[in-house]
């Protein structure tokens, strides 16, 4: 049995490099990354005789009489490797000569960097959030809500395990996070998604592990805003006695205008042959219903044939269910009413076929507007740089468009927030309805004429 020492080419942002291990026995012959970091200053290499009695080369670690932060952490690396290489070898003898593969390996390694972490216990301000989750969770509790939680849970835990590399004892107490402390995971989460490619232990455990993509400003300033309701929560009902948003001041989210299709660019799409493709076909007909009727996405899921009734739509709004319950009915108009019917022989309770995924159906808007020839460029504010940018109509449809087109035309015609939004299912007064609502061409038009 034999290990041999070999270092990655790419540098960390710390400019260190990643030391991996060769595992060599008989026939078997795997290497596989440490996840253990040194600068390429302490890594030398050796002259020595092989067991054959041949000169050879190979790779060693150093270390430095002057104690400097990377002298320090090659002596820390130094330790943990020879520690790794012990581990391995008992891990191996322990097996009995069991058969390997090629996954052996960095599943021993992932094993020894769990024996590393400490055992302390569960901080106190992840047991605040699943009290908050446990105490507020209601059986309508819509499932995004419950989801942004665990989402930002999942990134809180990471955020500790980062703060653990540099100071090991820290731990996400409830004292622990003030103004200072939550600026600091702001610039955590703006950075999570290179964090993790650096450092995977970030995401080794069952409960951290996620695919965490570049977040946006509105992306990350509605995780804080989750993140005040904990401990609004938690005030008020005396389990803090500090609430740190009184300082940390959040910004704003930044929405572009509103865009949606035209009544009659949604007459072309209902129009448009998809005969030869029979399942855009159905996508297309529940598309043009979802902008007949402007509900929500994860309402839309949940119809069945039983929601309508006598020539209406009948349902309660799930986003509402646990604060204000109320039947939203709106009127099918004649090209809602014959989508409906089209599909009434539809076996199944579901009002139409292929109600069971968002993500199908997302992409298939995309498709079908653009085969249908939807690509009318519009102005949208890219979430990332916040600057705006033209793009195809069709290139950045989704789910909620349908909504927008059902609502900015509805408003475009009768300009009266209160109608629309007893169909929309707004609140009155709604600052979200805002962003629906475009005063077009027409509008100024008539607003300047009636001061005439």
């Amino acid at each position: 049995m034999s290990f041999e020492l070999g270092v990655g080419k790419k540098q960390n942002r710390q400019g260190r490099v990643e030391l991996s291990v060769r595992f060599r026995l008989g026939k078997i012959d795997y290497q596989a990354k440490t996840n253990l970091w040194i600068s390429p200053a302490f890594v030398k290499t050796e002259k020595y005789v092989s067991s054959k009695g041949k000169p050879s080369t190979r790779l060693v670690l150093t270390s430095s009489r002057t104690k400097t932060e990377e002298a320090v952490n090659a002596d820390e690396v130094k330790e943990l490797y020879s520690r790794l290489l012990t581990y391995i070898e008992s891990v191996y003898i322990r097996m009995n000569g069991a058969d390997i593969d090629k996954t052996w390996l960095p599943e021993t390694i992932k094993a020894f960097h769990k024996t590393l972490a400490p055992e302390v216990p569960q901080s106190t301000f992840i047991m605040l959030i699943d009290d908050f989750l446990k105490e507020t969770s209601t059986p309508f509790q819509s499932h995004t809500r419950k989801q942004g939680y665990l989402t930002i849970r999942r990134s809180l835990l990471r955020y500790e395990i980062y703060r653990q590399i540099t100071n090991p004892r820290f731990l996400l107490t409830i004292e622990a996070v003030d103004e200072n402390l939550l600026k600091d995971f702001e610039n955590f989460q703006i950075n999570e998604h290179k964090l993790i490619e650096e450092f995977p232990q970030l995401s080794a455990t069952e409960d951290t592990n996620a695919r965490v993509g570049e977040k946006s400003l509105n992306t990350i300033i509605g995780n804080f805003r989750l993140i005040k309701t904990i401990f609004n929560w938690a005030f008020n009902n005396r389990r803090v006695a500090y609430n740190p948003f009184v300082k940390f001041k959040m910004g704003q989210r930044t929405y572009g205008t509103p865009y949606y299709l035209t009544i009659d660019e949604r007459k072309r799409l209902e129009e448009f042959d998809f005969s030869d493709t029979p399942r855009d076909e159905i996508f297309r007909d529940i598309f043009v219903f979802h902008c007949c009727v402007g509900c929500r996405q994860s309402d839309l899921f949940t119809f069945t044939k039983s929601h309508i009734i006598n020539g209406e739509l009948h349902y309660v709004a799930r986003k509402t269910k646990e604060g204000r319950p109320k039947t939203i009915k709106v009127p099918l108009n004649s090209t809602a009413s014959k989508i409906v019917e089209k599909y009434s022989n539809y076996e199944g309770d579901a009002l139409f076929p292929y109600m069971d995924s968002k993500y199908i159906y997302n992409r298939a808007i995309k498709r079908i507007l653009k085969r249908a020839g939807i690509d009318r460029i519009v102005v949208v504010l890219n979430p990332k740089t916040r600057l705006p940018e033209n793009r195809p109509l069709y290139e950045v449809a989704s789910t909620h468009i349908a909504r927008r087109t059902f609502i900015g035309n509805l408003y475009k015609k009768f300009k009266d927030q209160g109608m629309v939004s007893a169909l929309s299912g707004h609140a009155p007064g709604s600052q979200a309805f805002a962003r629906y609502r475009e005063i077009d061409e027409e509008m100024r038009k008539e607003m300047v004429d009636a001061i005439d």
